[in-house]
């Protein structure tokens, strides 16, 4: 047996302790409820502009031990960050709980636009905001290769395999540093970003 194996049955064997009975149950799905409202208000609270973090954002979730997990994008961010640490409507959070998360870093992607050419902008503004967002996941995605991105799980069940899907081929690459790509935009006051407490 691995250490991962191992591992893996030490923590199943602690989460039928975590849900013995009833009220056990209920304290736990209590507690990560409480958890994961505290992640959305975090995450959805203003930046250092007052602005509240709405619309169109891309957001990367990171992991000490292996670095960026996750990047998406949604048109609805306070729905879509509110609910990304619950689970009900994202797998990241059944794939990672959001207790063992280190940081999400949000950035505001349509602030950015007034930083360029305006060719540039009149261009990306004359398509619709959604296909602007995932054009820039899939292109952050394809240049980072975040894990869970990554990653499909093989239809008989043994196991993922380690391909980004890009455009309909498969495209493995090394991840790089998230922050590259966040550091700029920060400081415009187009991103925020929350981590552990």
């Amino acid at each position: 047996m691995t250490n991962t194996e191992a591992t893996y049955a030490r923590w199943r064997a602690l989460t039928r302790e975590l849900i013995g009975g009833d009220e056990d149950l209920r304290r736990l799905q209590d507690l990560r409820y409480r958890y994961a409202a505290e992640v959305g208000r975090l995450l959805t609270r203003p930046g250092p502009d007052g602005r509240p973090v709405e619309g169109c954002v891309l957001y990367g979730v990171l992991s000490d031990g292996p670095g960026l997990l996750y990047v998406g994008q949604t048109t609805e961010a306070q729905r879509r960050l509110r609910d990304l640490a619950v689970g009900e409507s994202h797998h990241l959070a059944n794939t990672v709980p959001p207790e063992v998360w280190d940081r999400v870093i949000v950035v505001r992607w349509p602030d950015v636009l007034q930083q360029m050419q305006q060719a540039d902008r009149e261009a990306v503004t004359s398509l619709p905001l959604s296909v602007v967002g995932e054009g820039l996941e899939r292109l952050l995605q394809a240049d980072l290769n975040p894990l869970l991105n990554s990653r499909r799980r093989i239809r008989d069940g043994n196991g993922a395999s380690d391909q980004l899907r890009t455009h309909g081929r498969a495209e493995p690459r090394r991840p790089r540093q998230f922050t590259r790509y966040t550091c700029r935009y920060g400081e415009s006051g187009g991103g925020s970003s929350a981590g552990r407490r």
